[in-house]
């Protein structure tokens, strides 16, 4: 999708258990317990990728060298955890949340089970308030006391620095980054002739947008330099950087991941909360990190100034990293 072109439309169809039942061939009460289910399955689901992260359990991650595309280097679990550290405490948080979003699956289940007896409307009333309190309660860590509290982890989002680690002089030495890519296929492979991806890194404030408030939610879209619509498959490219005593360097190492879950933003979002203490989401906005991408051999200037990888066969040949596993950094006390 190009910028300017026609939004999409949806139309929405309502219907009853006893339709849905006869369209899809199963009895009303299969129907009715499916039905039932759907407001709480995302939960049960965030609990479940928690649970698929901890048995991403990595060794070691051997990576491409951000100095140079020929050298491969290895980046030991202890390494991801020091670089991770400053959110371990939040991770926590978040696990003990997740957790209690399985009791709420299974508390769902109960009363579900108790609704679909029910013989009065006084009874019924009751189990549907307690269902809609379960379905409602949605076990975000960041900005609780918040009524707009999602509008903060958005604005939190626009960070494109997870994590900093300093001496004690000040001095940098390590960090976490990452930039959303444009996959779109508008740049051209001289040696191919053939259409090639974008492969812009854009910092996250920088993306045109349909709707000029960063933090309208709903309808908003997200544009490249190069005026393709930003696609979810794309993901993002991690970068891990960590200071080299012995060469008086700053290494770089490049991973190819998705995009965060809403959960993993919301780990972010808590770490700034307390960090840098907000009174509203405008101001976290303006207190959230730009950071351009530094041109190294992967990571080159393009003609207008944006930055980019290098090429397609760098961006594929990149290793894969999810973030659900920051669950597992959680390890140094």
């Amino acid at each position: 999708m190009m910028m300017g072109d026609p939004e999409d439309t949806y139309y929405f169809k309502k219907t009853c258990i006893p339709c849905c039942a006869k369209e899809s061939g199963r009895s009303v009460s299969e129907t009715e317990a499916e039905v039932l289910s759907r407001p709480i399955a995302h939960k049960k689901a965030r609990h479940q990728q928690m649970v698929d992260a901890k048995a991403l359990n990595k060794e070691k991650y051997e990576t491409m060298d951000g100095m140079s595309r020929t050298q491969i280097r290895v980046l030991d679990k202890e390494a991801m955890v020091q670089l991770f550290s400053p959110l371990a405490k939040h991770i926590l948080r978040k696990m003990k949340a997740l957790e209690q979003c399985k009791l709420d699956g299974e508390e769902h289940d109960r009363l579900t089970k108790l609704l679909r007896g029910c013989k009065d409307i006084a009874s019924e009333h009751e189990i549907l308030m307690k269902l809609e309190a379960l379905e409602v309660d949605n076990r975000y860590i960041a900005f609780a006391a918040e009524p707009d509290q999602h509008t903060f982890i958005l604005a939190a989002s626009f960070s494109d620095v997870w994590t900093e680690i300093f001496n004690p002089d000040g001095s940098l030495l390590g960090r976490t980054a990452s930039w959303y890519i444009c996959g779109a296929k508008t740049g051209w492979d001289d040696t191919l002739q053939i259409a090639a991806p974008c492969l812009r890194l854009t910092p996250s404030k920088d993306w045109r947008r349909k709707l000029d408030d960063p933090l309208t939610t709903g309808k908003q879209k997200y544009y490249c330099k190069c005026y393709a619509a930003y696609n979810h498959s794309w993901g993002q490219v991690v970068e891990l950087s960590r200071w080299n005593r012995t060469r008086g360097v700053m290494e770089r190492t490049y991973l190819r991941s998705d995009v965060p879950s809403w959960d993993t933003e919301d780990i972010r979002a808590a770490e700034l909360e307390e960090r840098l203490m907000p009174s509203t989401a405008r101001e976290l906005f303006e207190k959230t990190k730009r950071l351009v991408p530094t041109a190294t051999d992967v990571v080159i200037e393009a003609p207008d100034k944006s930055m980019k990888l290098v090429d397609n066969q760098t961006w594929q040949a990149m290793p894969h990293f999810t973030w659900k596993e920051v669950f597992n950094m959680t390890e140094l006390k």
